[in-house]
């Protein structure tokens, strides 16, 4: 874990806040929050996003701007922007100006803010909104001069706080973590490589960006939860090894 990690995991430890609740932050369009990071991670829509405002495939934004890998506890596949420079920065950062603003990741978006799942009891079957925390981390740029409330900043990132998407993605994301770190006991490491490569695509890949992007995800979970269930009968019947 880097000390980046860190640092956002006990800003989620220790503060949690509400959607009515405050925090201060103004940007001053410096630039930092967009070097030396490593830990941008995109989700599907993330990638349809990039695809849409560079005019060009999901396939082609994972292949030229990400790092695909799978998560070491999650065991799922997980893309990470990639960054450029002996700075690390963000590839669409010129001029200390986000080139792709208007649709930038999400991650980006909620800055300074953090969005997370928290399992108080065992795991469920669904993610619920009452499972959304979010956190402020101190983004050591900007200043303290202005104050917002979660909603507010929300608001204005263009972002809902009842999200469906995100709700589905933790969803689906925690059934595939689940049935994958089962396989991988079960498989050999040819089969569970192809078995990742299946996932990976279904995810993030072969997106239509002329047609919205949620009912083509909600399409995408609901084949995946088939593939899911053909393959731990496959595994029962002990036809992949």
């Amino acid at each position: 874990m880097t000390q980046r990690e860190k640092n956002i995991y006990e800003s989620f430890q220790n503060n949690q806040l509400g959607i009515y609740s405050s925090f201060r932050f103004r940007c001053t369009m410096c630039g930092k929050c967009c070097i030396n990071r490593e830990d941008i991670l995109l989700n599907a829509k993330d990638v349809y996003h990039l695809a849409k405002i560079l005019h060009t495939t999901c396939d082609q934004i994972v292949q030229k701007y990400g790092d695909v890998y799978l998560g070491k506890n999650s065991r799922v596949p997980i893309v990470r922007l990639q960054s450029v420079g002996t700075d690390h920065r963000c590839p669409f950062l010129q001029d200390n100006k986000c080139t792709v603003h208007d649709l930038k990741p999400t991650v980006c978006a909620l800055f300074p803010l953090g969005r997370a799942i928290s399992f108080e009891e065992s795991k469920p079957d669904e993610i619920t909104q009452d499972m959304v925390k979010f956190f402020f981390s101190d983004p050591n740029c900007g200043d303290k001069s202005q104050k917002h409330t979660v909603l507010e900043w929300m608001i204005r990132s263009k972002l809902p706080i009842e999200d469906e998407f995100f709700l589905k993605w933790q969803t689906v994301l925690m059934k595939v973590s689940d049935y994958v770190k089962t396989a991988e006991k079960q498989m050999s490491e040819e089969n569970f490589e192809n078995l990742n490569k299946i996932l990976f695509f279904l995810l993030y890949l072969n997106y239509d960006i002329q047609k919205e992007f949620l009912p083509q995800f909600i399409e995408r979970t609901e084949k995946i939860g088939k593939f899911l269930d053909k393959m731990r009968e496959c595994l029962t019947g002990g036809k992949i090894q």
